[in-house]
This record gives structure tokens, C-alpha cells and sequence, in this order.
């Protein structure tokens, strides 16, 4: 749960910052949006590690 509420407040910052900041502000605003977006896809990469079902090779009836 504080997970959801940092991303919130990271959306909640950048939106202030590209309504009303400076070009600074925006700078910034852009970079946590990106670091937010590498998170989640590496948050999903790990759990399809995890979790997605392996590959079997049909022929041999072993893990590819």
C-alpha cells in the first residue's frame, strides 16, 4: 500500500509541475515520470519471472 500511495504522489507532483512549474520543475517532473514507468516494468518483468509458466520443448518434454 505505500508503494500505491508514493506512485500516486509522484503523479500527483508531476501534474502540479507541468501545470504550473518552471522548465526546471518540468525537467524533473518528466525524469520521476520515467523512473516510475522503469519501476513498474521491471516490476512486471520480475513477476512474469516468477510466475509466468515455462517453456517445454514438445520433443524432449524438458524446459526450454
Amino acid at each position: 500500500m505505500v508503494d500505491l500511495l508514493k506512485d500516486i504522489e509522484t503523479l500527483e507532483n508531476a501534474l502540479i509541475a507541468f501545470n504550473e512549474g518552471a522548465s526546471d520543475e518540468k525537467y524533473a517532473a518528466l525524469w520521476s515520470l520515467e523512473k516510475l514507468l522503469l519501476e513498474k516494468k521491471d516490476q512486471v518483468h520480475q513477476f512474469e519471472q516468477e510466475n509466468a509458466p515455462q517453456e517445454v520443448d514438445l520433443f524432449n518434454n524438458v524446459p526450454v
